[in-house]
């Protein structure tokens, strides 16, 4: 297990149920970004199935797809019958504030990199 806190977005989960999220879990993702040139641009994204910590209680319909959420908590390995499953133990989980309309956000993605990426690793060799 390790500790972790990733900000992200709410996947609709249509496995199954009718419900954009069942009770007990919902899907999330967060997007990858490396630099191109003096700008950030996407480069793919890692998904997660979420679900309550032991002994945390969340209810996870009140989630939709599209929110921006952070979430803290811990990521195991749920093993199936012929697959392992990454999955975060969600200790808490807030909303964030919606981000600005599309064209602002490429505008403002243009001038400034990711919170998360620091100067000291954006010439990283890999």
């Amino acid at each position: 297990m390790a500790k972790i806190e990733v900000t992200g977005y709410v996947s609709d989960w249509r496995f199954q149920t009718d419900e954009p999220n069942p009770e007990w879990a919902m899907k999330f993702y967060e997007t990858h970004w490396k630099k191109n040139g003096e700008a950030y641009e996407p480069n793919g994204t890692t998904s997660f199935t979420v679900k309550a910590a032991w002994g945390v209680t969340l209810d996870f319909r009140q989630y939709k797809a599209g929110d921006k959420v952070l979430i803290k908590g811990m990521q195991v390995t749920e093993t199936r019958e012929q697959y392992k499953n990454l999955v975060i133990k969600a200790e808490s989980i807030e909303v964030l504030p919606k981000e600005p309309s599309a064209r602002v956000s490429a505008a403002i993605a243009e001038t400034r990199k990711p919170d998360y990426v620091s100067d000291l690793i954006v010439d990283a060799p890999f």
